[in-house]
Formats: C-alpha cells, structure tokens, sequence
C-alpha cells in the first residue's frame, strides 16, 4: 500500500509532511483507530497512555517495564501486546512501550520493534510517499 506524506499544520506552506496512517488496534475485544507517525528512527513503537486508557488497558496491572529513551527518557512505560491492522493488510501482533504521556503529548508512533519486524517501508521523502508492504509468509 503507498501512502502520501501528511502535512505538517505546523508549516503549511513548507513543501513536505510526515509519514501518517490510520492503524485499528485491538485488546481484549476493545478497538480504537488512531492516526500513527512510521517512523524509522524509533527504536520501539509507542503508545500514549490515553489510548491505552481506551483500549481497557490497566496501568497498574502492567509487569514489563521499559526503557523508553530519548525525549521520552524521563516518562515511565510498560510493555504491551496489541494487536494492529492497517487495512486492507491482515492484523498483526505489535509490541508497544505504553507511556505515561497523552496523545496531546506524544503521537502513536510506529516504531522498528516490532512494527518494522512485520512490514518493508519504503520512504521516498523526495517524492512525498510511503510503502507499507506486510513480510511474505514462506
């Protein structure tokens, strides 16, 4: 699936934008689409704790903390399963570093762990897209 770059209302009259998708998740039968950032030069992919909050995710019920890094350094975050779907490609099982910041905060992120584990991207910033293209089942 190729994708255009999104842009940014920060610099609207600046000839680029960031590379955006719609991605449906899913925990334990509560499903929530968000607009996600792919990005490669994330280490792992992140999700803001009101997300979270929404797809039933309990804070205190989490056992697998995480060092986030970076300009998230500073926050706490656990580890969570969840499952992903951008359609029309089948859902998949993603890692995510929950945190303990918003949405107005942090944007979902879509990370190399282990979204990138799933999927080939290919940026062309030049040209203004992305390619989204799940890993073929042998």
């Amino acid at each position: 699936m190729k994708y255009h770059y999104t842009p940014s209302p920060a610099f609207p009259h600046l000839r680029g934008g960031m590379p955006l998708t719609e991605i449906a998740l899913y925990h334990g039968g509560h499903e929530i689409t968000v607009t996600a950032l792919v990005d490669s030069g994330a280490a792992m992919s992140v999700l803001p704790y009101d997300v979270g909050l929404e797809l039933r995710l309990v804070w205190e019920d989490q056992k697998v903390p995480v060092d986030v890094g970076g300009v998230l350094k500073n926050a706490s975050a656990y580890g969570v399963l969840v499952r992903g779907e951008i359609s029309p490609l089948p859902p998949v099982a993603l890692v995510f570093a929950w945190v303990d910041r918003t949405s107005d905060q942090i944007r979902t992120i879509l990370g190399q762990m282990n979204f990138f584990h799933h999927y080939k991207i290919i940026f062309e910033a030049y040209n203004e897209t992305f390619e989204i293209i799940p890993r073929e089942v042998n």
